[in-house]
């Protein structure tokens, strides 16, 4: 084990490879394996890292050499590396467009086992102020008030906001439950003078923008 360590120390981790990079975040091997042999060899069950870093922790429980602590190791990097690029990306994120914001919350949304509400709360220029989820589970109006969203938006000092959420079925089309929803949303924003400037459903790989749809 001390090979991809003493290597990254004296020429940084860019010189590792992949099996290298993944043996310093597994640490130890198994019986009559060191853990760059391990590494290799649960790379070789998938098409590299980046299909390896997608896998849930039962899907990661599947492969070889793979068990519950090393699952739970793997989706956590890949957790942290996904928020680490959203970071870098929202520096510079402007949510004018329902396309912008689909792109940039899909990957986030479109795998999720339940609905889940998100909320994001913008500034004058429709940049990102913060975001947070209101509801998990469903999108049903007797589970969220336009209250509670509101509340949040004065709390971030918001000057609009855009929610989305997905449907794990995979198809975005809108219910009436989300039209409705939307609605009753909208005209509460409309009291306060805070902007509902979009709702957009995310299914699989595809969205709907209820603004777009004329439903807003």
């Amino acid at each position: 084990m001390t090979r991809p360590y003493e290597r990254c120390e004296q020429f940084g981790p860019e010189v590792l490879a992949d099996e290298e990079l993944l043996a310093v975040i597994l640490r130890t091997g198994m019986q009559g394996k060191d853990v760059v042999d391990v590494s290799r060899e649960i790379l070789a069950q998938t098409k590299g890292l980046t299909e390896l870093l997608s896998l849930s922790v039962p899907q990661m429980r599947q492969l070889t050499c793979v068990g519950r602590v090393r699952a739970i190791q793997l989706v956590c990097i890949a957790e942290l590396a996904r928020r680490l690029a959203r970071e870098k990306a929202a520096r510079d994120l402007v949510l004018d467009e329902p396309g912008k914001a689909a792109d940039y919350y899909m990957e986030q949304l479109r795998r999720l086992p339940q609905e889940q509400l998100l909320v994001v709360f913008l500034n004058t220029r429709l940049r990102l102020v913060r975001e947070s989820v209101v509801s998990l589970g469903t999108a049903d109006t007797s589970v969220i008030t336009p209250r509670e969203i509101l509340l949040e938006a004065l709390r971030s000092r918001a000057a609009a906001f855009l929610m989305l959420h997905n449907h794990p079925g995979g198809d975005p089309e809108p219910s009436e439950e989300d039209i409705l929803l939307t609605r009753r949303v909208r005209e509460a924003a409309d009291i306060v003078g805070i902007r509902l400037t979009d709702h957009l459903i995310i299914g699989d790989g595809r969205y709907v923008s209820l603004r777009e749809r004329g439903l807003l």
